[in-house]
């Protein structure tokens, strides 16, 4: 007969195979429907959040140029407005972090209106955590113009701190010093508020 032509073993075998895949399909559809049953937040809870990943911008960290107004000190000499006080007009020109123009008028004083263009270098001071200036010392020289029977040219000295008070505004303080070849120097101090771009 058929049945005794079937070895024992033989159906063992295919019992047991019968009996392990059965089991596959079992985990398999356990495992699906317990992920499926998991909440949407859940699922996405280890994602990184996008405000982990942002870095500091470059704008955000970066030198800025200004344009901005303010009043000149006069400390000593009379060659000029730089030594006797008055209205100021002030620009810096950023070219490198480290590396800038600043630039002075003084006019309406009691002196001869004077100019300078300082070739200045910059030491930033930043936040460590967000990479935001905080302060920026300056120093350095260039030449200041003076119009006295026919322009004048003569060596200039400056330093001083650029103070971001907000995005677009930055506070100075500025000490300068132009050196006449045959007056007294003229020295001044100026503070002012300019626009940062």
């Amino acid at each position: 007969m058929i049945y005794k032509s079937i070895q024992p073993s033989r159906i063992s075998v295919l019992v047991i195979s019968t009996i392990l895949t059965g089991s596959i399909l079992l985990v398999q559809e356990s495992q699906s429907q317990t992920f499926s049953q998991l909440p949407v937040d859940k699922i996405l809870q280890s994602k990184p959040k996008e405000s982990e990943l942002k870095e500091p911008t470059t704008e955000a960290i970066r030198q800025r140029s200004y344009i901005g107004v303010g009043g000149s000190i006069g400390l000593s000499g009379s060659t000029s407005a730089l030594g006797t006080g008055g209205f100021s007009l002030f620009s810096k020109t950023v070219f490198t972090d480290n590396l800038s123009m600043h630039n002075n008028t003084v006019i309406f004083g009691t002196g001869i209106s004077s100019s300078s263009s300082n070739l200045t270098v910059d030491f930033p001071i930043r936040d460590a955590n967000s990479q935001q200036i905080i302060v920026s010392p300056f120093i350095g020289g260039g030449v200041m113009f003076r119009n006295e029977n026919g322009l004048k040219i003569a060596p200039h000295v400056t330093g001083g701190v650029d103070v971001p008070l907000s995005r677009n505004i930055t506070g100075t303080v500025q000490l300068n010093l132009g050196l006449p070849s045959d007056r007294k120097a003229d020295t001044g101090l100026l503070l002012g508020v300019g626009y940062s771009f």
